[in-house]
């Protein structure tokens, strides 16, 4: 009487080392979530990169790059800027009045043209990244149909912000690099200008585009190994002895893509830290940390993660080592 397949196959499943079967369930676990985890990290990461790159390179629209020193806006210029203003966010006329001086004499948020072109309406426009009214009078955004505004506000992205306010014009001229400067048009022709050591800054100004790219391809790699681990944790289940051998290759290669992707993590988070704790916007009060601190905080960042990355592949190229596990594969 021949036995029942079924029977062998049970048979051969309850021969099977715990150690193999907890291998294959382990892997197709892990090989599932890196597909999902390391897949939003590339979306991530790519979407940074283009920020980063956009930030660093584009001279206008809403991410600036830099101001209009005081005193070198013409009066005819001057009034192309109110008249881009004023096409924006409607004003009185004896708002406009007030800032076609205003404008002349301070520092503005707004990237001159390139040299040699002029300015126009356009060019302030798209650096203009969005405005709105202040009504605190009527504890309302809405202009009155009959009054002039509490208060006018432009935003210019990262190059600062511009109030039209009742006795005075402010400007908030907001540098990437150097001294964020604050400039205060009264009614009566006083100026008072400062700088600013706080509100708005950039704090990926220095973080580097290629640390970015880098984290990018390294977590793109990671991608496909997660694939390669969930198909090699099937194949174990099916008790295919290729994968004894594939389990250790994987194991490896996992190990020194983690390692890259440390030192892409390192780099970056530190290029972080940096352009954090040195930008100017912050002031100087209280002192700034060192370059020890930034490294160590970038250090103990990218050192769990690399902790958390290399603690699969190490167990199992310890698995895969046992004397049980090796006889299963024949290895």
């Amino acid at each position: 009487m021949q036995d029942d397949p079924r029977q062998l196959q049970y048979a051969h499943l309850a021969e099977r080392p715990g150690l193999v079967t907890g291998l294959g369930v382990m892997s197709i676990i892990f090989g599932s979530l890196g597909i999902m985890v390391n897949g939003i990290t590339v979306l991530y990461m790519v979407l940074i990169g283009f920020a980063l790159a956009m930030t660093n390179n584009m001279g206008g629209g809403t991410i600036n790059t830099g101001s209009t020193p005081a005193g070198v806006v013409t009066a005819v210029e001057a009034q192309i800027i109110v008249d881009a203003l004023h096409q924006t966010e409607p004003m009185s006329e004896a708002d406009q009045a007030r800032l076609l001086k205003a404008v002349q004499m301070a520092e503005l948020p707004m990237v001159p043209p390139a040299e040699g072109q002029p300015w126009t309406v356009q060019h302030v426009t798209s650096q203009i990244a969005s405005s709105y009214v202040e009504d605190f009078s009527f504890g309302s955004s809405t202009r009155p149909a009959d009054e002039s505004p509490t208060s006018l506000y432009f935003d210019f992205g990262f190059s600062g912000s511009l109030y039209v306010n009742p006795g005075d014009i402010t400007f908030d001229a907001w540098a990437l690099s150097g001294v964020d400067t604050t400039t205060v048009v009264y009614d009566d022709g006083t100026v008072e200008s400062y700088p600013t050591n706080f509100g708005a800054f950039n704090p990926f100004g220095g973080v580097s585009v290629a640390a970015a790219w880098a984290m990018g391809i390294a977590e793109g790699i990671e991608v496909l190994l997660a694939v390669a681990l969930l198909v090699i944790g099937i194949g174990t289940m099916r008790d295919a002895e290729w994968t004894w051998k594939w389990h250790r290759l994987w194991a490896w290669t996992r190990i020194v893509v983690a390692l890259v992707a440390a030192g892409a993590s390192f780099w970056m988070i530190k290029s972080f830290y940096d352009s954090i704790f040195n930008d100017p916007a912050l002031g100087t009060q209280g002192g700034k940390p060192g370059q020890s601190f930034t490294t160590g905080m970038a250090g103990v960042a990218a050192g769990i993660g690399l902790l958390l990355a290399i603690g699969y592949p190490i167990a199992v190229l310890l698995t895969t080592r046992t004397i049980s596990v090796r006889n299963w594969f024949r290895a």
